[in-house]
C-alpha cells in the first residue's frame, strides 16, 4: 500500500466534520499542534469532542454546524447582513 492509501484508510472511520477540521489544519499533526495536544490523542477521535468544538471552530474557521452536524440538526446558518453606510448629510 502506498502512503496515500494509508491516509485514506485512517480517515475512513472518521466523522466528516473531523475530516474537514483535519483538512483545514493540514494534517492530524497540524491540528494537534493547534490544540496543543499529542497527535496520538487526536488520531484516536472518531468525531470532535464537544469540549473542543468551539476551539476547533476558531482555529480552523470550519463552522460548528459542519464540525458536529449531529448537534445542530435542523440548524440553518444565518446570512450576515451587509452594513449600510449611513449618510450624515
Amino acid at each position: 500500500m502506498t502512503a496515500k492509501a494509508n491516509i485514506f484508510i485512517s480517515y475512513s472511520s472518521k466523522d466528516e466534520g473531523l475530516v474537514a477540521a483535519i483538512k483545514a489544519a493540514g494534517s492530524i499533526r497540524a491540528l494537534s499542534r493547534l490544540l496543543n495536544m499529542p497527535h496520538q490523542q487526536v488520531s484516536q477521535w472518531d468525531q470532535i469532542p464537544i469540549k473542543r468544538l468551539l476551539q476547533i471552530e476558531q482555529l480552523t474557521k470550519v463552522p460548528r454546524h459542519l464540525l458536529r452536524p449531529d448537534l445542530f440538526v435542523g440548524y440553518v446558518p444565518q446570512r450576515r447582513q451587509r452594513r449600510r453606510k449611513i449618510s450624515m448629510e
